[in-house]
């Protein structure tokens, strides 16, 4: 294995060390909440965490993408970045709290205004913290502060709802406290001294970061209408049950999603710094081959189990989510091949080109779901979801070739999502045990297909577990 794939290896493992921790623990918590949250309450709890996803880079300037960027520049000091980033986010901060009157618009905000203010503030410190280890490649302390804020989030969480019984103040208070833990440690261990925010910051430098970065806001913005604007259409075409049944079955993609979002981080700091190198393509074309398989491998795994299992994970309220889950899951799929593409997009600074597509993704999505949902309900939302991240993915994908044509398999990536589409329509459609041996073998025939990923696998583990053998020999010779 080549210097390049052991370095995107090894910080893919630390992130997912840090990311299946947590998520492991976010994903057990989802049975807690439907079993001490009507689908209202959970509906409402749904409405401003999205509307905090949505205002968050605004406030913040996107400022973190900008962050990720020049900070892994040999060219810039990473001490100066930081005060500049963190300066603007408290200009950001200030204007939140202006704009107090203008969220007072929206009901649900209004109630629950000041938990919304803290929980988006919060966020926009603790982002650019954790991307500040990101920077000084201290991905271990990463991966721990991810575990970290997970266990605070619960353990909170078990507190609040169960113990004490506080419903959704309690929901809030436990997103405040997690969020808080974390601060604290990534302060402990970012190497960053305050005083440096009393130092001028260079102005040209500045310029550039801002530059980099605004275009990015209206990519958050159109990423976030793809994600997550279905929730507020639901609750103004439907109800607060409807979006808490939609944001559960939206949850059950996340072993998908925490491997995309995963690697992607990972993936990112690779392509950067390759870019900065060599450039060498066949280090993009071997990543997105294996990527693609294990995506695939993934999903289509997932949608065979989805409704079993989700008959024993929420309790009975929520049981309706199975059928809008397959549909989410191959939506995860596209998406995690659009986001492959934002680690190219980033070598070469084209970050014009990805608020572009994400932006002809978002507006697709708003007509998708104005349409479908008046006509088929939930599910139009899991659908519009699904059409408009594959007509993202697909845009990227032809959009990169422009200025970096590496080598992509597209007959394998449409004959797999076609396999896919039937997996998902013989479990939904047909909801019978024709379905399910239908989905089963679509399953086994992909699982045939990149056979060579288990191998390669089996090696890693293989290696790595020698390692630790050999570690522990040599302590025992120094030991005699």
């Amino acid at each position: 294995m080549n210097e390049k794939n052991k370095k995107l290896l090894n910080n893919t493992f630390l992130f997912l060390l840090g990311n299946i921790g947590s998520k492991f623990i976010q994903f057990i918590l989802v049975p807690l909440y439907t079993y001490t949250l009507s689908t209202a309450e959970y509906g409402v709890t749904e409405i401003v965490l999205t509307a905090i996803n949505f205002l968050f880079p605004v406030f913040s300037m996107s400022i973190a993408d900008g962050f990720l960027r020049f900070g892994l520049s040999k060219d810039y000091d990473k001490d100066k970045i930081t005060s500049i980033c963190i300066k603007i986010t408290m200009v950001g901060s200030v204007i939140s709290i202006i704009c107090t009157p203008l969220l007072n618009i929206n009901s649900t905000l209004s109630t629950y205004m000041i938990f919304f203010l803290t929980i988006l503030n919060l966020r926009m410190y603790r982002d650019l913290l954790s991307i500040r280890l990101k920077v000084l490649d201290k991905n271990k302390m990463y991966a721990i502060d991810s575990i970290l804020y997970t266990f605070s989030l619960c353990i909170s969480n078990v507190i609040m709802l169960i113990v004490l019984k506080q419903g959704i103040n309690g929901y809030f208070i436990s997103y405040i406290v997690a969020n808080i833990v974390s601060i604290i440690f990534l302060m402990c261990n970012s190497e960053y001294k305050l005083k440096s925010l009393t130092e001028k910051s260079d102005k040209e430098t500045t310029k550039k970061l801002i530059k980099y970065s605004l275009p990015m806001i209206i990519n958050a913005i159109a990423w976030w209408i793809t994600t997550a604007a279905d929730k507020f259409m639901l609750q103004y075409m439907m109800n607060d049950s409807a979006v808490g049944i939609y944001s559960i079955a939206t949850k059950l993609p996340t072993f998908v999603t925490t491997f995309t979002g995963v690697f992607n981080q990972a993936w990112i700091i690779s392509s950067v710094i390759e870019f900065d190198n060599d450039r060498e393509k066949k280090f993009y074309s071997n990543t997105f081959k294996k990527y693609v398989g294990l995506l695939f491998l993934g999903t289509t795994f997932m949608i065979c189990i989805i409704k079993p299992f989700i008959k024993i994970y929420v309790s009975p309220e929520y049981f309706e989510a199975w059928k809008y889950a397959p549909v989410l899951l191959i939506s995860a799929t596209a998406s995690g091949i659009a986001a492959f593409m934002v680690g190219i997009y980033a070598a070469f600074m084209k970050n014009i080109n990805i608020t572009v597509t994400t932006v002809i993704g978002g507006v697709l999505n708003i007509i998708l779901n104005y349409i479908l949902i008046d006509k088929i309900g939930i599910m139009g939302a899991a659908v519009a979801t699904y059409v408009s991240w594959l007509v993202i993915a697909i845009a990227r994908i032809i959009d990169s070739k422009k200025f970096f044509d590496f080598e992509i398999d597209i007959k394998k990536l449409i004959i797999y999502n076609i396999l896919a589409i039937i997996q998902t329509v013989c479990i939904v459609v047909l909801n019978n045990w024709v379905g399910e041996i239908i989905a089963v073998a679509i399953f086994i025939i992909i699982a045939i297909k990149e056979r060579e990923i288990f191998t390669e696998i089996i090696k890693v583990i293989k290696s790595k577990l020698s390692k630790k053998e050999k570690g522990k020999n040599e302590q025992v010779k120094e030991k005699v």
